[in-house]
């Protein structure tokens, strides 16, 4: 193992490490300044059955927002009429300036080097807050599932995992559900209220256990890329040399 290898491997388990504790501290998301529950397998499913353009992809509207946050909000539920109209008030007055007109006209006259003073009165523009709404969500999707076991180790596997980083399989998320039911008799409810990422972690380790470490699929695909860049350079250096007769 070359040294640039062996580093790199070093340099990328230890971020594991580092994000794989972090599953484990509760913390409260914040979007469009509305403290929401973490991402779990249940509401990650309605993200899927309301397709949701964060994880089917597709443009990200106002509305794309607005359910994310909805769905996600601790008084969430299916007959909650009245606490949903006000959490997409919220939303609504989060994602656009009280005064439109007159905070484009500020923003741009402050781009004038004599009218900078002009520049705390302003706020964000709509383009603005929604990019950084959107983005944030973004964030927390790949936080949560971002260490999900990847199929294999070969440099395509690891190209389709980050295809699918955004939505795995129904399969996989029956696999956990059984999983959690047969090896630790865990109810589904209860592991579909589990944050997905620290849900994930507790996968990882029912695999890892079942396998004896020997698992495969316990790989990451950052991982499993250095390793299929690696084994691809020995390849062609073995096929460019010139055996001695």
């Amino acid at each position: 193992m070359s040294y640039d290898l062996a580093q790199r491997l070093i340099e990328v388990r230890a971020r594991a490490a580092r994000l794989r504790s972090e599953a484990f501290i509760d913390y409260e998301p914040m979007v469009c300044g509305v403290r929401l529950r973490p991402v779990t397998l249940a509401t990650y499913n309605r993200l899927l059955a309301f397709e949701s353009p964060f994880v089917t992809g597709g443009p990200v509207d106002l509305e794309a927002l607005a359910v994310f946050v909805w769905l996600h909000h601790p008084d969430f539920s299916q007959h909650g009429t009245r606490a949903r109209r006000r959490v997409l008030r919220r939303v609504h007055r989060a994602l656009f300036p009280r005064w439109p007109r007159l905070n484009a006209l500020l923003l741009a006259v402050s781009t004038l080097p004599r009218f900078r003073w002009l520049r705390p009165l302003t706020s964000a523009t709509e383009q603005q807050r929604h990019t950084e709404a959107a983005g944030e969500i973004r964030r927390l999707l790949d936080e949560a599932l971002h260490d999900y076991p990847s199929p294999g180790s070969s440099e395509e596997d690891a190209e389709k995992v980050k295809r699918q980083s955004d939505a795995p399989p129904i399969a996989f998320q029956a696999s956990i559900l059984n999983t959690f039911r047969r090896a630790l008799d865990i109810p589904y409810a209860e592991t579909e209220a589990l944050p997905l990422k620290r849900l994930i972690q507790l996968y990882r380790e029912v695999i890892y256990t079942s396998t004896g470490g020997k698992g495969l699929s316990l790989m990451r695909r950052e991982e499993a890329a250095i390793w299929s860049e690696h084994l691809g350079r020995k390849n062609a250096a073995a096929a460019t040399t010139t055996p001695q007769s």
